[in-house]
């Protein structure tokens, strides 16, 4: 029911699967797509989040990583933001648990369903498998 919520909602929704704690740390899931887009202007542009330090962080091949990864640099450098780079290898939504376990972070900002739904329905959905799977809070951005 909740990714029927989300997908019904175009707001930034803030999705917690336990007490909440003030975060330390944030990573943001950023792949070049809109909706990550949409994600990285949220960090830019947040008080509140451009004073946390970010993980910035991409899946996928290292033929695009660097050019995705530069994009986002970019932005997140001219609004001061603190932020390390990384690229990653393997299954998106394993990797990005991972990694957030590995560096105890605090909240995942991404972006949510920039797929169509037949897509979704024949590979999945990427955002659903991340509400599954994760044990941090999401802030989510359509």
């Amino acid at each position: 029911h909740l990714a029927s919520v989300i997908r019904a909602l175009h707001k930034p929704m803030l999705v917690v699967n336990h007490d909440f704690v003030e975060p330390q740390k944030i990573m943001l899931a950023y792949d070049g797509q809109e909706a990550s887009k949409k994600a990285l202007q949220m960090v830019a542009g947040s008080s509140l989040l451009k004073s946390l330090p970010c993980h910035l962080v991409y899946v996928g091949e290292a033929a695009q990583a660097e050019g995705i990864l530069n994009e986002a640099s970019a932005e997140l450098t001219t609004s001061g933001v603190n932020f390390e780079a990384v690229q990653l290898h393997g299954p998106t939504d394993a990797a990005l648990c991972e990694y957030q376990q590995q560096n105890s972070i605090d909240l995942t900002v991404m972006g949510a369903f920039s797929h169509n739904r037949l897509r979704d329905m024949l590979l999945g959905s990427f955002t659903t498998k991340m509400l599954n799977k994760t044990r941090q809070p999401l802030l989510l951005l359509r």
